[in-house]
């Protein structure tokens, strides 16, 4: 009889489910590889659209904290990213619950974790072959997380956008950035979050875009975030570094 678990019984999208079950698991490490009391890749991965919402909520816990350590990617990460990519579409992904004190969809969350995936990229946080593997699903995953860009949900639209721009940020993507860049400049960088002014800006500078008057507009909207913050009005929200790139 065979070890190897039957993901084609699990609660994931087809796509999803197709991707688990061709990949070895075992041989992909994370960032606890050595801990008994971490959960796998796998086991985080099947647990995304799992009925009870806290333990999604628990699942995209341990894809920050496992897979993606400290903005560090992993054996697993690349293999993740994939199925991450591939449950996107699913309904399910809509529901909505607290993550981190804010009220979000399931959706958007995935789109932020696929984005800081990338972002890990720009610093070349990783063994290099743990890179060069997120590297060469970044296409396919640009492709998926385009697909969102154009939805209803503003906290959707706006990370597929801020996924998007921190991928296209990779030199060998280069051409697929002029669709963007103007979505970028427009909606992006004018949003209230502030993680997504910053990850716009920092696109367009390395795309070679102007953004001196974009910078005052963020910067200005950083000091009211920071009175805001000062007198408990707003909650902590973080601020950038701008030096790291492909």
């Amino acid at each position: 009889m065979s070890d190897t678990p039957n993901y084609l019984g699990s609660s994931l999208p087809p796509e999803a489910q197709i991707l688990m079950a061709g990949t070895d698991w075992a041989a992909l490490d994370h960032a606890c590889p050595d801990e008994p009391e971490a959960a796998r890749t796998e086991e985080i991965l099947v647990r995304l659209l799992a009925g009870d919402f806290d333990a999604r909520r628990r699942a995209l816990r341990d894809l920050s904290s496992l897979v993606l350590h400290q903005n560090t990617v992993y054996g697993s990460t690349a293999a993740a990213a994939l199925v991450v990519a591939a449950v996107l579409a699913d309904v399910r992904t809509e529901a909505r619950g607290l993550f981190y004190a804010e009220e979000r969809c399931l959706r958007a969350e995935l789109l932020d974790w696929l984005g800081s995936v990338a972002d890990a990229l720009a610093w070349n946080s990783g063994d290099e072959a743990d890179l060069a593997a997120v590297r060469a699903v970044l296409p396919s995953l640009l492709k998926d997380v385009s697909r969102f860009m154009d939805e209803r949900d503003p906290t959707v639209r706006e990370a597929a956008l801020a996924a998007a721009a921190t991928m296209l940020l990779d030199p060998e993507l280069a051409e697929q950035r002029s669709p963007v860049a103007d979505r970028v400049r427009s909606e992006l960088a004018a949003s209230t979050r502030t993680r997504y002014r910053v990850e716009a800006l920092r696109a367009l500078e390395a795309w070679g875009e102007d953004i001196a008057e974009l910078r005052e507009r963020h910067e200005a909207a950083w000091r009211a975030e920071c009175a805001a913050m000062s007198d408990g009005t707003m909650p902590w929200a973080g601020d950038w570094n701008e030096e790291a790139l492909f």
